[in-house]
């Protein structure tokens, strides 16, 4: 289904798309990013965050993967949420760079893409002569591992001066796909 579709659904046909968890993960983020567009839930619930509690049974923080993960699939072409979960909250052209390094390697799962930003981390700090916050430990669990690769980027990108509040950037994301996808359903 596409957005231009999704705009045509009552909530009740929204929220019934989102309860029955049989669509992909991308279809599902569009149709939050529709709930929340729309506003409708303040009326009933006041909350975002009461909302998807009460009607889907899942956080606040669970509807903004899916939301994020819809971000994430407009600028790379991601085939499952855990790809999209790494890539989550980098900028536009390192989600770039992690993806063509995890497809130069062969497959692209999601530990692919976690190896190939580490790769990349490496490389900017050699290229930077700095040090990033601390060794990434072989025996992390994967979690670890890609919290501290993204606070690695994080640091690189602030000795850049290129500090971006990364909540902002994806709400920002989200508005623009949504603008851009209204603009291509009006023609």
């Amino acid at each position: 289904m596409n957005l231009p579709a999704i705009y045509k659904l009552s909530i009740a046909e929204l929220e019934t798309r989102v309860l029955s968890g049989l669509k992909g993960f991308i279809e599902i983020g569009m149709l939050l990013i529709e709930l929340k567009r729309r506003g409708e839930y303040i009326a009933s619930h006041g909350t975002w965050e009461a909302y998807c509690e009460d009607i889907f049974k899942m956080t606040r923080q669970r509807g903004q993967q899916l939301i994020t993960a819809v971000v994430v699939s407009t600028i790379v072409d991601v085939q499952n949420e855990g790809q999209a979960r790494v890539l989550a909250g980098l900028p536009a052209a390192v989600m770039v760079k992690v993806m063509d390094r995890a497809k130069s390697h062969g497959d692209v799962t999601a530990l692919a893409l976690q190896e190939a930003l580490v790769e990349l981390v490496n490389e900017e700090e050699d290229a930077a002569g700095e040090l990033a916050p601390g060794p990434i430990k072989p025996d992390w669990t994967p979690g670890d591992r890609l919290e501290a690769m993204k606070g690695h980027c994080r640091h690189i990108l602030k000795s850049n001066d290129q500090t971006i509040n990364l909540s902002h950037q994806i709400d920002a994301e989200a508005r623009l796909l949504l603008a851009t996808l209204e603009r291509a359903e009006s023609k």
